[in-house]
């Protein structure tokens, strides 16, 4: 760029210099040179300087009108027009914000070819062969915290891919939650896969703001009302224990990788109102605005759900990490048998597609993604219904924000290359949830609720290592997650 500029400048020069020699040559008289060589010895010092603004009294007569006044100096410091000021500032506003976002990743990637940090870090955390390790665990959520543990895993352990992995955290969500996870991609290189998944965990700030897209209240009412008459911010807590386990076949159609077969999600979760030593301005007891016997769930000893469905997922992707091309669609029905009184029908389905723009590593992303469930009321706990907000479903608005029987969400996302390991990132979505089909579409209707943002992804080609991402839409939220974009194929593990 700076090459271009220079190059420019002396093009000009080149240019001003020879039409100032070509009017000196029209104005003097014929047979006179137009410049007398210097034939003494006069040093410079003894030369009075030339003004350059001082008129050049054989120079024709230049019409105001018509020309800039070539004799009229700039004036220095003169004050730019209120259109410009603002455009000045607000483009460097903009620039110290990139700079400021970017500063991060640019000192990491100065540690790391300075001192080679990675590899120190691994050397310290790793064994010998990098199949295993004990890393500390750090999570963020906008109004919940920071949760803080540590995970210890192994792959590969037979040799095809086998990964074993232990998760301990406390904090944020979180009183403390236990996880274990076991994957195999390929039973015994096979191409069937298999894998396990258990976590025992206490939430003491599960939220709550209603069912449906009732309106915001702005103070406690001063009776308990229906979840569906208001939106107002409560708190919950509950324990859970959550066991999943899947099995399936995965194998390429025309070029597509394709992954089919069953899961099981056995769901034990106990609920409870808040402790009067937790309540405060700013947590709120969810029994202090909403009327519990509406709210399935709540009044029994626990609420158990055994769900029951089919998934399948196709991936066109070129690159599952850093995808620039392609599609990917995932999609699941099932239900769960009535245990405990509850019993429902489950489904949805989510799709994605990529596409560059411009230049390579500029990618466009357009998502769009509908879940459902059905049956009565009285048999769905409310913690089971389809749920917008947080990192995964709407960004821009608090974890579960809007919840109803149906949930429907869209989002367009443009991704561009920082360096190899780092793409930023630019949003849009918009959600709306209701009761039934005319419901959903009233929503859409009325205008869905909508947030944008912007981020950076550390990545590999094959993976997403994580995201850091602000939001806005009914508040500033900043998220630290892994790939918000999977958000149904996530469904087994929300809280």
């Amino acid at each position: 760029m700076w090459g271009r500029a220079l190059r420019a400048a002396a093009l000009l020069a080149a240019v001003s210099a020879a039409w100032t020699a070509s009017a000196a040559a029209q104005s003097a008289p014929a047979g006179e040179p137009t410049a007398t060589p210097r034939t003494d010895e006069t040093s410079d010092a003894d030369v009075t300087p030339v003004d350059p603004y001082e008129r050049d009294g054989a120079a024709p007569e230049v019409p105001p009108d018509e020309a800039r006044s070539w004799e009229v100096p700039p004036q220095k410091g003169q004050r730019p027009t209120p259109v410009r000021w603002v455009f000045d500032k607000t483009g460097r506003g903009l620039r110290w914000l990139v700079r400021a976002g970017i500063a991060p990743i640019k000192g990491a990637l100065y540690l790391e070819r300075e001192y080679k940090v990675r590899q120190r870090v691994e050397d310290l955390f790793y064994n010998a062969d990098r199949s295993g390790a004990i890393l500390p665990e750090v999570g963020f959520f906008s109004g919940l915290g920071i949760s803080l543990g540590a995970q210890a895993f192994h792959r590969n352990l037979l040799g095809d891919g086998e990964a074993i992995r232990f998760v301990v955290l406390r904090g944020g969500s979180f009183d403390q939650s236990v996880q274990l996870e076991f994957d195999v991609p390929r039973i015994a290189g096979s191409r069937f896969y298999a894998s396990a998944f258990a976590r025992a965990e206490e939430t003491p700030d599960q939220i709550f703001s209603g069912v449906g897209r009732a309106g915001v209240i702005d103070d406690v009412p001063g009776t308990v009302i229906d979840p569906r008459d208001g939106s107002f911010e409560t708190r919950f807590r509950q324990r859970r224990f959550l066991g999943i386990a899947s099995a399936g076949a995965r194998f390429d159609w025309d070029g597509r990788r394709v992954a089919v077969g069953p899961s099981v999600i056995a769901n034990v979760r106990r609920l409870e109102t808040l402790p009067p030593g937790d309540r405060d301005g700013r947590r709120v007891s969810i029994d202090e605005v909403y009327d519990l016997s509406e709210l399935p769930g709540f009044g029994t000893p626990r609420a158990t759900v055994l769900e029951l469905s089919m998934d399948v997922s196709i991936d066109n992707r070129d690159n599952p990490g850093a995808p620039s091309d392609g599609w990917l669609v995932e999609g699941f029905a099932g239900g769960a048998p009535n245990v405990d009184g509850f019993g429902y029908g489950h489904w949805g389905i989510e799709g994605s597609i990529f596409q560059t723009v411009f230049r390579e590593r500029r990618v466009v992303m357009a998502r769009f993604g509908i879940e459902g469930v059905l049956g009565a009321d009285s048999d769905i706990p409310f913690t089971d219904l389809p749920r917008l907000g947080g990192p995964g479903t709407l960004r821009g608005y608090r974890n579960n924000r809007f919840r109803d029987k149906l949930a429907a969400l869209a989002t367009v996302e443009y991704r561009y290359p920082i360096h190899n390991l780092v793409s930023g990132l630019v949003f849009v979505e918009g959600g709306t949830v209701g009761r039934d089909v005319g419901d959903l579409f009233g929503g859409l209707k009325d205008g869905p609720r909508v947030g944008v943002g912007g981020g950076l992804v550390v990545h590999t080609l094959q993976d997403f290592v994580f995201r850091t991402e602000i939001a806005y839409g009914e508040e500033l939220r900043l998220f630290i997650t892994t790939d918000p974009l999977a958000a149904f194929r996530g469904r087994k593990k929300r809280l």
